[in-house]
């Protein structure tokens, strides 16, 4: 097809230098136009990506000179078609980006709703299983509040049981006390009349002394008297018998009423005792039993308490309950949403894929002068240096095809370094900073291995990291794994170019432009250079 269309041009060509010798008719001029624009336009989808020189680009030498001929009629309408179809594939690029930045920005806000999703599923599973243990809890607590109910009430009527007995003993402790009383009053009218007999009986032995006495002056009278005397003399003896007979008995009476009188003294102190301790004991039930009484009350209210809370614990088990059946519904949604977002995902990268063939449809022809053919060439000769540059290091040793990633410590984002980064930084940064300042517009660019490996980066996103994670995110980038969707598919990538638009982890919307990179024949990863949409959207 590449011949024929040579051979048109040329065709061409002669008849625009030598209008007189033109032999054909119209018939077949009008049919050499229209396979002149169908290969134009096959040859301009094929191989306009892989470098082809421009195919869109208009004669206007051939308009021009013969615009009164056949020629001239000929070429005319077809320069108008290209530049429809210029036209159309610009306006194709603009609409095309527009779609892709709207898909970018709908994929990213998808992949971060399926991710709350599954966060939210996950969060109602835990949810849920933390329900059903509080259920299992609640189970418990049921039963073991209805238990002591239970025991509540069986301890309450005992403890009624208890109070009325103590309010018994109360009563006969009072009856005692007053018992007790009375018999010390008792005591105390024995010790009064036992010292009263005593006194009599001193009175007696008094008495019976003066009788004895009297006796004996009454016998020493009647033996003064002589056989005169005599019989007197013998009732003198018999009343003085009988007064020391009585002064025994008073003796003896008057002994045992201090006996009695002793015996009742210590009786009465010990009654005195019994009825102070009877008083004390009095008191001492009587705040017993107050305490106790008050014991009973605080009881059966805390029993009326607990009764009360657990016809709580009963309602709140069955709320529980039901909240644990909303749980369970809610968790199955949340699965459910977790996996139409799952699915939703996978097709919004699909809608992406599509979206990205539309703009490729675009970018395939070369259009003279566009933004996008610029940013095309300048990402060609500089992905040449990169590897012109990565050849070299090979040549000299440097193990460029190194896997064996050692983490950075202390690093997040994490980093790595390889056999070889060192050895290619400074060069790499060099290539990159050149490219920046060169070509307006490109907000990075860089080399990554078949891992997404990115060993060296802009000088101004290399800082040393901090430890600050949003800082290192932004300014610490150089020597991470990038495992993102859009690396992926740069890699992956082996053809001439591809045109990606994708939201970055920092936040901007960006057009990523890639191409292979290979190391003697071999395919080592990708060039990768980032601009901001608005470029093509000034078309």
């Amino acid at each position: 097809m590449a011949g024929g269309l040579a051979l048109l041009i040329v065709v061409l060509v002669r008849l625009a230098d030598h209008p007189a010798q033109a032999t054909l008719s119209g018939p077949w001029l009008y049919a050499l136009g229209a396979f002149g624009v169908l290969t134009v336009l096959a040859l301009a989808a094929r191989n306009s990506a892989a470098g082809v020189g421009n195919l869109l680009e208009e004669r206007p030498d051939l308009s021009r000179a013969h615009d009164a001929g056949r020629l001239g009629r000929l070429v005319s309408p077809l320069n108008g078609f290209i530049r429809k179809v210029r036209e159309t594939t610009a306006d194709l690029r603009v609409r095309g980006t527009n779609i892709a930045i709207d898909s970018a920005k709908l994929n990213q806000r998808i992949h971060q709703t399926a991710d709350l999703a599954g966060r939210q599923s996950r969060l109602v599973d835990d949810i849920f299983e933390n329900s059903n243990r509080v259920s299992h809890a609640l189970d418990s607590v049921t039963r073991s509040a209805d238990t002591i109910d239970a025991a509540t009430a069986t301890h309450l009527e005992a403890v009624q049981i208890s109070h009325r007995e103590l309010l018994d003993v109360t009563e006969r402790v009072n009856r005692i006390t007053e018992k007790v009383g009375e018999f010390a009053t008792t005591i105390e009218e024995l010790r009064q009349n036992s010292v009263q007999v005593r006194d009599i009986g001193a009175l007696i032995n008094e008495i019976s002394g003066q009788t004895n006495l009297l006796a004996l002056n009454a016998a020493i009278e009647a033996a003064r008297a002589g056989d005169a005397g005599r019989g007197f003399a013998v009732v003198a003896g018999e009343v003085r018998k009988l007064a020391e007979r009585v002064k025994n008995a008073t003796a003896v009476i008057s002994a045992n009423s201090q006996r009695i009188i002793e015996l009742v003294s210590s009786t009465g102190k010990e009654t005195a005792r019994i009825v102070s301790d009877s008083k004390h004991a009095r008191e001492v039930v009587g705040k017993s039993a107050a305490n106790f009484s008050a014991l009973v009350e605080d009881l059966g209210n805390m029993g009326e308490q607990l009764r009360e809370i657990t016809a709580t614990i009963h309602s709140v088990n069955e709320i529980n309950t039901a909240v644990h059946d909303k749980v369970g519904e809610i968790s199955e949604l949340s699965n459910e949403v977790a996996a139409a977002m799952q699915e939703s995902e996978r097709y919004s990268n699909e809608l992406r894929n599509h979206t990205e063939g539309v703009a490729d449809i675009g970018v395939r022809f070369r259009i003279t002068g566009s933004s996008f053919d610029r940013m095309l060439e300048a990402a060609a000769k500089f992905r040449s240096e990169v590897e012109t540059y990565l050849s070299r290091a090979a040549a000299s040793g440097t193990k460029l095809f190194d896997t064996q990633y050692e983490p950075v410590s202390g690093t997040n984002p994490q980093k790595f370094r390889t056999s070889y980064d060192q050895a290619v930084e400074q060069g790499l940064q060099d290539i990159y900073e050149r490219m920046v300042q060169e070509v307006p517009g490109v907000m990075f660019c860089a080399a990554f291995d078949q891992r997404g490996y990115m060993p060296a980066f802009l000088e101004k996103f290399s800082a040393p990291p901090t430890g600050d994670y949003q800082h290192d995110l932004m300014h610490s980038r150089h020597k991470r794994i990038f495992d993102d969707s859009t690396c992926k598919r740069a890699i992956a990538n082996q053809g001439h170019a591809l045109f990606q638009t994708y939201v970055r982890d920092t936040g901007e919307v960006v057009c990523d432009m890639s191409m292979p990179v290979r190391i003697d024949g071999r395919h080592w990863g990708a060039f990768r250079v980032g601009f901001p949409p608005e470029i093509l959207l000034r078309e």
